[in-house]
């Protein structure tokens, strides 16, 4: 809501009253400086003012807010150049300093749509950065303007956004009911592509909870999906989440059978899947052979700026070492599994980190 300038009261600023209300003074519509709550405030208005046009003023405004239009209009291009870059915190800093400027333009014009958009850009900044409140805090505001506009597909997109970023924050439970929103929405709209992405992170959700069977039924419903729009690139994850399925319910073998299949369809450096394929053959008994693939993983993530995998594959390749009796490489792999967690602030992985690296410790000074 804004306030009316003549009289003060308070002007609902819903989408389809935007453009009607929003005025730069008394007898110009065009670059949203001022509200009036009826014709008859904006008449008093420009009689009060006796007509006189600020023009100077108003047309500087004008320029400012097409200019901020046109740099919008390319900002998708320069959005997902940043995001292609590695370094995540210094990608989330020149977002922010793009974006922010022309937040406060679009929002004082009343123009919903690149609201929405530039705050799922913003979110996702910062989920890349690891900084997951702050990210659910976007994706929570760009679902209210798609709410407002009543926005299905901006909808579905805020939704999924969201539904990921609290999952991070280790809040499973709400995000499988958001996910869940997206996941209609997007089959009202016949997206497949999106239906199978949902399906995905739903099934992630469901591991996160212990509902092996629900995770199951998603990831077959995004294989099934995936494969029907010829989409091998899904085809491949949805393959691996569920040999990942299996590897939770203790059935190695059938989780590399689809690891295996997986890896005839995944790009050529798929650090997830390398290191899923190290897991499972260590539970199967050859840990050589599984610090091949969970070495391989590592580079990838290296090569990738994932510092989350990056801490993951460490600690994975710490505690195998560990359990090898090379207590030396343990040492040195989780040690810096504790450095990495605490350069993205997962107080709950340096912690789990610094554990095995104490027993780590304890076993190598009992030798």
């Amino acid at each position: 809501d804004r306030a009316c300038v003549q009289c003060s009261r308070r002007v609902s600023m819903a989408p389809s009253e935007r453009a009607a209300t929003v005025t730069v003074c008394p007898v110009c519509k065009d670059c949203g400086r001022a509200v009036f709550c009826s014709p008859a405030c904006a008449e008093a208005a420009r009689d009060s003012s006796g007509g006189r046009h600020p023009r100077d003023e108003c047309d500087q405004l004008v320029a400012e807010r097409l200019h901020a239009l046109d740099r919008l209009e390319g900002m998708s291009e320069r959005v997902d150049a940043i995001n292609h870059r590695f370094d995540r915190d210094s990608m989330r800093e020149e977002l922010i300093a793009l974006l922010e400027p022309m937040l406060t333009m679009v929002r004082a014009g009343g123009d919903c749509v690149h609201e929405a958009m530039i705050y799922d850009n913003l979110g996702n900044a910062e989920d890349a950065a690891c900084h997951w409140s702050r990210a659910a805090d976007y994706h929570t505001r760009s679902l209210a303007v798609a709410l407002e506009m009543r926005d299905e597909r901006g909808e579905a997109t805020a939704c999924c956004n969201l539904g990921v970023s609290l999952g991070k924050l280790n809040r499973a439970a709400t995000a499988v009911a958001v996910l869940d929103r997206a996941l209609r929405s997007a089959i009202r709209m016949g997206n497949k592509r999106w239906t199978g992405g949902i399906c995905s992170n739903l099934g992630n959700m469901c591991i996160t909870l212990g509902r092996m069977a629900d995770a199951i039924g998603y990831y077959k419903q995004y294989l099934a999906t995936s494969r029907s729009i010829g989409d091998t690139v899904g085809e491949a994850t949805a393959l691996s989440n569920l040999g990942v399925a299996h590897y939770q319910l203790g059935q190695p073998e059938r989780a590399m059978d689809y690891y295996e299949q997986a890896l005839t369809h995944s790009p050529s450096n798929d650090a997830i899947l390398y290191c899923r394929m190290g897991n499972a053959l260590r539970a199967l008994g050859r840990p050589e052979e599984s610090l091949v693939w969970l070495m391989q993983g590592l580079r990838g993530y290296e090569e990738q700026g994932d510092k989350v995998g990056e801490l993951s594959a460490c600690t994975t390749i710490g505690t195998a070492y560990r359990e090898m009796r090379e207590l030396s490489d343990a040492v040195v792999f989780l040690q810096r599994a504790v450095t990495c967690a605490s350069s993205i602030g997962d107080s709950a992985g340096e912690a789990s980190a610094s554990n095995f690296l104490g027993s780590a410790y304890k076993d190598l000074h009992n030798l």
